[in-house]
């Protein structure tokens, strides 16, 4: 049971902190329209991440899709709702592998459940301060989520400057492709201390990142490529259903339990 916790603790990670962004945030106003620019075109970092963070600050709620392949074998998949409305909340359905596994994440707590975990069903659930061998495998996702602010979900993504590629279409919305080379250390900069730390012996290099973003600012597609510990890592989220109506909900009591 503990080489399980320990690769879902690792997916619940990944998972959490790839949708989601920490540090300072800079974003004021509410979000507005921008004009489409040509390709080729260069666009600050200084500029692009404060607009795309007001997008995401007035949508308040979203709906996500994830895939991570590393060494071209698909290790991770995952699909929920995100709600920034009282806190940043979440409400994952993944596949670790072939194994079947549910994330919510409802401050100050991670709930994770999956048929392979030996405890009749329940949630396991991970707090912070917890005692728990789950809890202390996550401290620095609680970190991270301390620093969460609802403008930065998935912004740690924009960190550098972003060159225009052109017009596109994701899923009948017209866009604009970005695409970006930020270094290792802007990625980390982006992160809590803790969880840019479990980052340093990675090795990250050739990263790169392509975003397509609508008029209103706000990103539907992120692809993200590096080499990790020698091995090339992809990540695709799609993000739709800006603004709907988003309930998240934590697991009755009666219904989880800890890990030993």
């Amino acid at each position: 049971m503990k080489k399980l916790l320990t690769v879902l603790a690792g997916s619940a990670l990944f998972a959490v902190a790839g949708c989601s962004g920490g540090g300072s945030s800079t974003a004021t106003g509410a979000s507005s329209t921008t004009a489409a620019p040509k390709p080729g075109d260069v666009v600050q970092a200084s500029s692009f991440t404060p607009r795309l963070q007001s997008a995401m600050k007035g949508a308040k709620t979203m709906h996500l899709k994830m895939t991570v392949t590393t060494g071209g074998t698909e290790g991770l998949t995952g699909e929920g709702d995100v709600s920034a409305e009282n806190g940043v909340a979440e409400h994952l359905t993944m596949k670790v592998g072939s194994m079947p596994m549910e994330l919510i994440l409802k401050s100050p707590a991670i709930y994770l459940k999956s048929a392979a975990l030996p405890v009749g069903g329940k949630w396991v659930v991970a707090k912070e301060g917890g005692t728990d061998m789950l809890s202390k495998q996550l401290a620095p996702l609680f970190e991270q989520i301390k620093q969460m602010q609802p403008e930065q979900q998935v912004s740690n993504y924009a960190v550098a400057d972003q060159k225009v590629v052109g017009q596109e279409t994701v899923d009948g919305v017209a866009t604009t492709h970005y695409t970006s080379s930020p270094t290792a250390a802007q990625i980390k900069k982006a992160l809590a201390p803790a969880l840019a730390a479990q980052l340093s012996d990675a090795d990250l290099k050739d990263l790169k990142v392509d975003m397509w973003v609508d008029a209103q600012n706000r990103p539907h597609k992120v692809v993200s490529t590096m080499t990790a510990k020698g091995q090339a890592v992809s990540t695709t989220v799609l993000l739709s259903k800006f603004g709907e109506p988003v309930t998240i909900t934590a697991p009755p009591a009666a219904q989880t339990t800890t890990a030993p």
